[in-house]
C-alpha cells in the first residue's frame, strides 16, 4: 500500500516548470514509486548494469529520439551516455518532459548537474518519515 510523501506536491510544482527532474537517494527509498504514484500514465524505462536497455548506451541519440515523453528514466546511472544527448534534446525540443532516477553517485550527480545546469531539478528522497508512515 502507498503511502504519500511530504515531495509529493513540490515535484509537482517542479513538473511544471522544468523539462528534467531527478530523484535520487538510497536504493529502496521509494524512489521508482513515488513517480509511479505522482504520475501514473507516464511510461517507465528502467536501465540495467549489465543489459543495455533499447541499446541506450550503444546510440543514445536514436533512443531518445526513438522514446516519447514523458518518460520516467529509472536508474539512470547505468546509462549515462543518455545525459550529453539528453541536454542537446532538451534544448530542441523544449516541450520535451524526462524524470529521472538514479540511487547515490557523486559522480553521476555532479554529471548531471554540470551538463544539464539550468535545465534539471534534483531532488533528494529519504527514508520514510515518522509522518509518512
Amino acid at each position: 500500500m502507498y503511502k504519500n510523501r511530504h515531495i509529493e506536491q513540490q515535484l509537482l510544482l517542479l513538473a511544471q516548470h522544468f523539462n528534467v527532474i531527478m530523484i535520487t537517494g538510497a536504493r529502496q527509498v521509494g524512489k521508482t514509486t513515488l513517480l509511479k504514484e505522482v504520475f501514473p500514465t507516464v511510461p517507465i524505462i528502467t536501465f540495467d548494469p549489465l543489459e543495455d536497455i533499447q541499446g541506450a548506451r550503444q546510440n543514445p541519440n536514436l533512443f531518445l529520439k526513438q522514446t516519447n515523453t514523458p518518460v520516467i528514466l529509472d536508474e539512470i546511472q547505468y546509462a549515462p551516455e543518455l545525459l550529453p544527448p539528453l541536454t542537446r534534446l532538451i534544448d530542441a525540443n523544449p516541450d520535451k518532459k524526462y524524470f529521472l532516477t538514479g540511487s547515490h553517485n557523486l559522480s553521476m550527480l555532479q554529471s548531471v548537474a554540470e551538463s544539464m545546469a539550468g535545465r534539471v531539478v534534483i531532488l533528494h528522497l529519504d527514508t520514510m518519515t515518522v509522518y509518512e508512515q
